[in-house]
């Protein structure tokens, strides 16, 4: 008899054990599932900030590249340069204007008081689609409009020029603001 409960015993410390072993693996399964779904929203937002990153910084360069090398080649007050892709506006020295030929839009290129590049709006159709603000003559934030000019995207940018936040703006049908969705990278 005392031989059975001894057996009992073991076979029940067994049981406990095994299904300790058991709550343990299923908390390991779902640490690690909630891991791998991390995982893959952390990749998922890296691909579309850096996506978007190359995308404005390509932009930006275009701009940049235009007014920068203008800038070094104008020396009259007031003055247009013009190509098959483009047509550059001066006024004192520094780019004014970009009327790009591809898109038909128009980059109006604004300064501080340094003469260091403040902002820049960019239209098409008389409507503002993008606009860059620029601190220490870097792109610190970019702000994308559709066509009624009302703010869809806004980014903000570290010192290098990497996406660090993003904030989507939706509407409603009647053009009024719904909710607002940041992310950050």
């Amino acid at each position: 008899m005392e031989i059975l409960l001894i057996m009992f015993s073991v076979m029940l410390i067994q049981f406990i054990v095994l299904l300790m072993i058991l709550k343990k693996v299923k908390h390991q399964q779902k640490a690690t599932q909630e891991y791998i779904t991390n995982l893959e929203n952390n990749i998922t937002n890296l691909v579309e900030s850096t996506f978007h990153t190359m995308s404005q910084q390509i932009s930006s360069l275009k701009i940049d590249n235009y007014v920068n090398t203008a800038n070094k080649s104008v020396n009259t007050e007031e003055h247009k340069y013009e190509n098959e892709f483009f047509t550059q506006e001066f006024g004192h020295c520094k780019i004014v204007k970009i009327i790009d030929k591809q898109d038909n839009s128009i980059t109006h290129v604004y300064y501080d008081e340094n003469e260091k590049k403040s902002y820049t709006e960019t239209f098409n159709e008389n409507s503002l689609t993008y606009s860059a603000h620029y601190k220490d003559d870097r792109l610190n934030r970019g702000c994308e409009y559709d066509s009624k000019s009302n703010l869809l995207f806004e980014y903000f940018y570290n010192e290098i020029g990497e996406v660090i936040k993003k904030i989507e703006y939706l509407y409603a049908e009647d053009g009024t603001l719904e909710k607002t969705l940041e992310t950050t990278y």
